[in-house]
Formats: structure tokens, C-alpha cells, sequence
């Protein structure tokens, strides 16, 4: 005898920020253990290949909601697979590095020469005659 199980749920994974999103803000990642068990059966979740947690027949007794928090820049694929290793689900969120405060200052040292030479060549145009 064989079991089968066909099914199109999709598990419910809650982020703070929109899946496929990209911002230089950390996100969090929420889920329930037992929605998820209820919904696709046996598997487990992975983040960028590491194995965060699995839901099986103890998860689904457990009725409480899970986080996990990513703070590091890179790119985040959270994926959701079956017992048996078959993609179910896989979201991407990019966390940006940020500009560092000595790109900052170039980037306003740069902008501050470029309106002074302008500045000047209006002012040195308007002067000048012109036989």
C-alpha cells in the first residue's frame, strides 16, 4: 500500500517586509509550526540552505507562533520543503548595505564643488565683455 497527498496550500509565512523586496532594514520572519504542519504535512523551512525548523506530528500540537530575525546584508531565500526534499515554496528578501557616513560626506564634498564651479562660471560669464 502507498499514501498520497495531492495538495496546492501554499504555507502561510509571514514577513515584516514584502517578499522580494530589497531595503537596507532587517526583517522578521513568522510562522506557526502547527498551521504549516496542518497544511503541507511533514517538512521543514531552510533559510540560504540552513535548516531553521521542521514540522512534524510534535510541531502540530505546539499552537504557537515562531520568529526568526535576519539583521546581516545579503540575500535571503526562505524555502519550505517536504519530507521527502521537493520545493514547496521559496521567497527572496535583500537586505542592502547601507552608505557608510565616509560615502556620504564624499557624496556631499562632490555635489558642494560641482554647484561651486557652476557658481563660478555664471558669475565670471556674466562679467566678462565680450569685443
Amino acid at each position: 500500500s502507498y499514501e498520497i497527498w495531492i495538495n496546492n496550500e501554499e504555507p502561510t509565512i509571514t514577513p515584516s517586509r514584502a517578499f522580494g523586496s530589497s531595503s537596507t532594514s532587517k526583517f522578521t520572519i513568522s510562522y506557526n509550526p502547527s498551521i504549516i504542519y496542518g497544511q503541507i504535512g511533514n517538512s521543514y523551512i531552510m533559510i540560504n540552505d540552513v535548516l531553521v525548523d521542521t514540522f512534524d506530528e510534535s510541531s502540530a500540537t505546539k499552537n504557537n507562533v515562531k520568529t526568526f530575525r535576519v539583521s546581516s546584508p545579503g540575500t535571503y531565500l526562505i524555502q519550505v520543503y517536504s519530507k521527502s526534499g521537493t520545493l514547496i515554496s521559496s521567497q527572496r528578501i535583500t537586505i542592502n548595505v547601507p552608505l557608510n557616513t565616509a560615502a556620504i560626506l564624499l557624496i556631499v564634498a562632490a555635489v558642494v564643488v560641482v554647484v561651486g564651479i557652476a557658481t563660478i562660471f555664471i558669475i565670471l560669464r556674466t562679467k566678462m565683455k565680450v569685443k
